[in-house]
């Protein structure tokens, strides 16, 4: 069988399978091979012994009568339990599809339920699931690797069961269930299945030694369960609808019973569950007569197991011509990607260059996004935006893989196409802005703005716009002590301190005798310049930040950049919503955004609008939620160098050092 640590194998690992080729076999120990012979024989024992059993229990049946009673079965009945089955396996085929979207194979969803339903039809007959259902999927998807195979159909078989457990549950604290299943027991499961749901969310990836163990999305978790329900219903409807009429008995008691059947033959691990499945069903409805009621489980193995197995032979016969998904999709760091992005309107975008961002790029527009383990998250304005249809097809995109979209930061304009084009929107945010040309330090609105760089002046602080070469060691320093001070750094829509990444913004420096003592960094494009990073040591002298800014400020002037953000602040809600405006205080209490916002209107900037807009706001909260989780504890950066003939920071022959004494 294959071995249940294959199913955890990180995709690195995976690609290393070929594709059309069995890895070569690892020399096993007599013992071993003893051992894997048993595992593979234990279900044909437990089946044979189940046999055993129910043969003790038929000896004294009316063979005749069980068989009028499958003869007695109308052609309605067949035809409504084929549709039954139908029902059944498309919903199990569909656990593929949500599978490999979330391994990110690339299989049309098509070709993925096809190969799932032949191979769940197979396994299911045949027994010993782990090994035949990836046989079975190896042939259908011959590209996919057997490793692979073999990691689907642990995930489904891991997945399958564990929405059938939460069903079970479900089921018997809402349906008559037999008196020996304690209600404490399927409360346990519930518990247990909402306990992993929040996982699931706080850690989407875990790492369990040399393995990543990576759980399925909230949306995908959301889809199987509703599958499993759709399935085992409809394949307790092909047993009910088999039942002879003088079997009184109603669905709503035969569904629960079936359930347990249906998981004891799974858990035996026998061909078709036979034996385990027909004595759980005989002992859970000891009151119905046991000819009558084995008549219709002869018929059900006939039209849910033994017919799809038949089937799933003959299309065995000839693989499928995979078809991958097509994604006009591509690394941040291409060098098209890296174009359009020194051509955005919001600079910030440069972050993409760090968190593993992509561009999706379609004649409708391109956009820029991330992906977090619930949500595909759009970060701030498209990078070209020709028509809506490029907000639809990342929302398709999105489904596509699992998880659900969402569009961070718009701007005014854009949020108006979004609304036009059906997205839910809230304001979330307002981003500072500076007019860079007409900036100046006169005016009762940079009052203390000016006292603060009267104090960094009298420090004798030397302010400095970097050359080509940073001083990386002394600013990793700077960032220590910065981390020291505050604790982790934020990420996914923020930047985070790597060498690779700062070479391609402006860095401001801040020195003191010599010592670096704080840094600021932008992200820059033709048209504007966005803060990004923020560091400085705990005993800098008061006003550097605000000297480094405002250094920042005329660096742009000079240049004929005229727009220079200050990037986003916490919306604070209207005056006339008073609920709306406690709540949004007390989250930017608990971000700690009180002291960046006072720091940021000291400038007086312009503040503009900016939006969070999803398709429903059932996927504005998960994505906001989700988002929120990714830029307090994000992943570790992920810079690449940049591709030959993109934009690097103009290089200077030495550090330009700028004036900020303040207007007297």
């Amino acid at each position: 069988m294959i071995n249940r640590i294959r199913a955890s194998l990180t995709e690195g690992q995976l690609a290393r399978s070929h594709a059309r080729t069995i890895p070569h076999a690892i020399p096993r120990s007599p013992a071993r091979m003893l051992r894997g012979v048993l595992r593979n024989l234990l279900p044909f024992a437990i089946g044979a012994a189940c046999l055993w059993l129910l043969a003790d229990r038929l000896g004294a049946l009316d063979l005749h009568e069980m068989m009028r009673a499958t003869r007695a079965i109308t052609t309605l009945q067949w035809s409504g339990a084929a549709l039954a089955t139908a029902v059944s396996l498309w919903a199990v085929g569909r656990y593929d599809a949500i599978v490999h979207a979330h391994l990110g194979t690339g299989i049309a969803g098509r070709d993925a339920t096809h190969a799932g339903v032949v191979s769940i039809a197979l396994a299911q007959t045949v027994g010993m699931g782990l090994l035949s259902g990836t046989l079975a999927r190896w042939r259908m998807l011959p590209d996919l690797g057997l490793a692979r195979a073999a990691q689907i159909t642990t995930y489904v078989s891991v997945s399958f069961m564990a929405g059938l457990a939460v069903i079970i549950a479900a089921a018997g604290l809402v349906l008559p269930m037999p008196p020996m299943i304690p209600a404490a027991l399927l409360v346990l499961v519930l518990l247990v299945a909402a306990g992993l749901t929040v996982l699931a969310f706080v850690r989407p990836a875990m790492k369990i030694g040399r393995f990543t163990l990576s759980m399925p999305s909230l949306p995908a978790m959301g889809a199987i369960l509703a599958l499993t329900l759709l399935d085992t219903v409809a394949a307790a409807a092909a047993l009910y609808l088999l039942l002879p009429g003088e079997i009184a008995l109603g669905f709503a008691q035969l569904l629960p019973v079936f359930l347990l059947a249906l998981g004891a033959g799974l858990l035996s691990g026998a061909p078709g569950g036979i034996g385990a499945f027909e004595l759980t069903l005989i002992a859970l409805l000891p009151h119905l007569p046991e000819p009558q009621l084995l008549g219709a489980i002869l018929a059900f193995r006939v039209i849910y197991y033994a017919l799809p197995a038949c089937l799933a032979f003959v299309s065995l016969a000839k693989p499928l011509a995979t078809r991958r998904v097509s994604n006009p999709v591509m690394p941040a760091g291409t060098a098209r990607g890296e174009t359009l992005l020194a051509r955005a309107s919001r600079s910030e975008l440069g972050v993409l260059r760090q968190n593993g961002g992509q561009v999706m790029e379609t004649d409708a527009g391109a956009l820029g996004y991330v992906t977090t383990s619930q949500s595909l998250t759009a970060l701030f304005d498209p990078l070209d935006l020709r028509s809506p249809a490029l907000l639809h097809r990342f929302t398709r995109l999105a489904r596509q893989s699992g998880r659900v979209a969402c569009f961070y930061k718009l701007s005014s304009r854009h949020a108006v196409t979004a609304r036009k084009a059906g997205l839910k929107l809230l304001h979330i945010a307002d981003e500072a802005v500076i007019d860079a040309g007409g900036f100046t330090l006169d005016g009762p609105h940079h009052r203390q703005l000016r006292r603060k760089l009267r104090h960094a002046e009298k420090s004798g602080l030397v302010i400095a716009r970097a050359d080509s070469r940073l001083p990386l060691s002394d600013m990793a320093q700077v960032d220590r002590a910065w981390k020291s001070a505050h604790g982790p750094a934020r990420g996914t829509s923020m930047g985070q301190f790597a060498p690779e990444y700062l070479t391609q913004q402006w860095v401001f420096l801040a020195r003191l005798n010599g010592q670096l003592v704080g840094f600021v960094t932008f992200h820059v494009t033709e048209s504007e310049l966005c803060l990004d990073l923020m560091r400085a040591r705990p005993d800098l002298p008061d006003g550097t930040m605000q000297a480094l800014i405002v250094a920042a400020i005329t660096a742009a002037k000079t240049t004929g950049i005229d727009r220079l953000s200050l990037a986003a602040l916490p919306a604070t809600g209207t005056p006339n919503r008073p609920r709306e405006c406690a709540l949004r205080d007390w989250l930017n209490r608990t971000w700690g955004a009180g002291g960046l916002r006072q720091f940021k209107l000291a400038f007086a900037p312009r503040l503009e609008p900016l939006y969070l807009a999803a398709p429903t706001w059932g996927a504005m909260a998960l994505a906001g939620a989700d988002l929120a989780r990714a830029i307090r504890w994000p992943d570790a950066p992920r810079s690449a160098p940049l591709p030959d003939g993109a934009n690097q920071p103009a290089a200077h022959d030495q550090d330009e050092e700028y004036e900020f004494a303040p207007a007297r």
